[in-house]
Parts: C-alpha cells; structure tokens; sequence
C-alpha cells in the first residue's frame, strides 16, 4: 500500500474551499487529481459542506481515507470538517447576519460548544433565530457523521454496462470525448430497440449531428466517477444483442471507413427506419453522407437484425 497526500483550495469572489487528504492505494489513478480540480472549479454552491464530502469522497472511492479535512470560508459564514478515517471527529461553524451570531462546535471526547448572540436582545427561548440555526445546524451535523460518497445511479451504471460490452473497454467518464461516445452509442443502439430507462431525445445540433440535450445532462454530473465500471445487470438478452451490434460493426462498418459520426447521422437521417424502400438519395442528402454509405448502412441493419432472430 503507498500512501496519497494530496491538498487543494479554490477562491470564489469573496469566498473560499479547500480540502486536505491523507490516503493509501493499491494503485494509483492519475485521473483523480484532474476530477477534483474540476470539481472545486465546477462548484456551484461550494458552502454545502454535504455536497462537498459527498462528491470528493466518490472521487476518492478507491482509495483508503486515513484524513479528510474540507474548510469553507465566506464574510459570514465558515465551516470546518475533520475526519480521521471516515469517522467524524470535528466540527466548528461560524456564522454571522442581521440576526446575531451562531457558533457551534463539536469535538469528539468534548461535550458540544454553543455560543450564541442575538441582536435583537430576544430571549434565547424565544428566539427564533436560535431555533433555526440550531436546528439546520445539528441537522447537518447528522448528516455529515454518516455521510458516504454517491454511488452511480441506475441509469449511469447501465450506461457503463453498455459503453463496456459496445466500446470493449471501462467508460471515463471524466474523459473529453465520453459524452460524444455515449451519444453515438445510444443513438446506434436506438435502431434496435436498446435503451436507458431516462426520458431523452435527439435532434441536430448546430454542426448537423444527432445530439441529446438530456443525455449530455446527464453525464455532466457524472464525471465525479472518472473510471468506473457498470455494477447493474443490463440482461444477457441486452448484452448479447450489443455483441452482435459491435460484431458486425467491426465486419461492415469500420473497414469501409464509416465512422460512428457518419453512422449516427444516417440513422438519424433514416428516421430509424431504413428499409429496401427507404429514399437512399434523400437520407445521404440529409445525412450528408455518400449513397454508398447509406448503402452500407442498411446492410449493416439487415444483418444484426436477421442475427438477432438465428
């Protein structure tokens, strides 16, 4: 096991995060750096400290936590959390309004220190300032005990599934081109019958490209999981059926030099209906793609669907 150290802090106006982190590994991912810089980067609303340990704790899932300590700091509001191997040992808050101020913290070993001023000189009883902050405060106090990184969801994991069994090889989701590759693979496979359980639709981007406004959502959360492989059964009905898809794209497709591009595009073009009665000149005049392309096309189709039925 060798050991990770690694420390980062972002400033946001007037604003400030910053984490620090002692962990061990088997092996290193070079990639984890880059997430969490992304991250910070990315963040919008980096004073929700749960967000915060939920999401660098999934990046640094694979990695054994001995240290965790993540500090934000505002004009009024600053928090900070420690965590000695993923057990919480403190807590402080600070935060001031036209209300009063409110500090608590929270040390194991120590009973919970509470100071508290009202402006308004209200009874403490009385004071609903008190009662807000004080009941926020332990509520996230709670949460931030027995919080956990986030795992992948349904639809992200059959995505992993499918990008696997259909590239050959573990998604990045982290990586510059994953969202291209997930668009092209969704809208291939979409041609005969596969799909994710989430509501999407294509149309033509500014560049002429079938393009899903909801995938391309969906993934841009999901780059906290960098490398990640695909946990949810997709079916071997599903798999064998990508199997076949991927087969035959290696046998028709790609040594005509017809790439994924120019595929997605005349199936986008076809309607998802290419047929011997399909007007080839006006799919390639929409595709943009040659006739013999869309020629190859709807071989490629005839041949994975009477597949599917040996």
């Amino acid at each position: 096991m060798q050991k990770l150290e690694y420390k980062y802090k972002k400033k946001y106006d007037e604003a400030s995060l910053e984490f620090y982190f002692i962990g061990t590994y088997d092996k290193i991912d070079e990639n984890v750096k880059n997430i969490i810089e992304r991250f910070f980067e990315e963040n919008k609303n980096p004073n929700d400290m749960i967000t915060n340990v939920t999401i660098l704790r999934t990046i640094l899932r694979n990695y054994k936590e001995e240290l965790l300590v993540v500090k934000y700091v505002d004009n009024i509001f600053n928090l900070t959390v420690k965590y000695d191997r993923t057990n919480l040992f403190y807590y402080e808050l600070n935060t001031i309004n036209k209300h009063g101020y409110f500090h608590m913290k929270y040390e194991v070993g120590q009973n919970l220190d509470i100071n508290f001023t009202d402006y308004d000189d209200t009874k403490i009883i009385d004071s609903p300032y008190l009662k807000n902050e004080l009941s926020t405060s332990l509520e996230n106090l709670k949460s931030l005990i027995n919080i956990k990184g986030k795992p992948l969801d349904v639809c992200e994991s059959i995505l992993a599934s499918m990008y696997t069994n259909f590239y050959g090889k573990v998604p990045n989701f982290n990586s510059d081109t994953i969202n291209e590759e997930i668009q092209r693979m969704l809208i291939i496979l979409q041609q005969f019958g596969i799909s994710i359980p989430y509501s999407y639709v294509f149309s033509k981007n500014e560049l002429g490209m079938p393009y899903s406004k909801e995938i391309e959502k969906l993934l841009s959360s999901a780059y906290i999981y960098g490398v990640a492989l695909g946990k949810f059964y997709i079916g071997e009905n599903t798999k064998k059926k990508i199997e076949i898809i991927k087969n035959e794209l290696l046998k028709e497709i790609i040594p005509c030099k017809i790439s994924y591009e120019d595929l997605s595009k005349i199936i986008y073009s076809s309607g998802y209906n290419l047929s011997e009665s399909t007007d080839k000149l006006e799919i390639s005049h929409d595709s943009g793609c040659s006739s013999l392309k869309v020629c190859k096309t709807l071989d490629f189709i005839e041949n994975v669907t009477n597949r599917f039925y040996i």
